[in-house]
């Protein structure tokens, strides 16, 4: 069972033959961490603004195919005209079903290290 120390990613690096996976060890799991935990951050926003724009069109009744065929037709631009809507307009807030979970790394609430899901209840996203 793997852990989430540079040990562990070592002995995983090795497992799939990788070159100069002795060499990574904690320092270096820690050196990519700063390194890369920016991108990585910048990829989850975007991927769950993404996930969340199709949650809003499917909660406001169109799929993306129904969407590229009626976008000419006045009474279905309810999407597009959110979509331009400002953040504070109180019609910009759209009520949507999910699926939430959450867990800490230790029981109870002490853990200040924990994790979250949403999943949208039409996207499935």
């Amino acid at each position: 069972m793997m852990g989430i120390g540079g040990e562990d990613m070592k002995t995983l690096l090795m497992f799939m033959d990788l070159p100069h996976s002795k060499n990574f060890g904690k320092n270096v799991l820690h050196t990519l961490e700063e390194e890369i935990s920016d991108v990585i951050q910048d990829v989850a926003v975007l991927q769950m603004k993404k996930a969340l724009d199709r949650e809003v069109r499917l909660t406001l009744g169109k799929t993306h195919n129904e969407w590229k065929e009626i976008k000419d037709d006045p009474e279905s631009l309810t999407y597009a005209m959110w979509k331009i809507l400002p953040d504070n307009h109180p019609n910009k807030n759209v009520q949507i079903i999910v699926c939430f979970d959450m867990g800490w790394q230790k029981r109870g609430f002490t853990s200040l290290s924990g994790h979250a899901f949403m999943i949208g209840g039409l996207s499935r996203k």
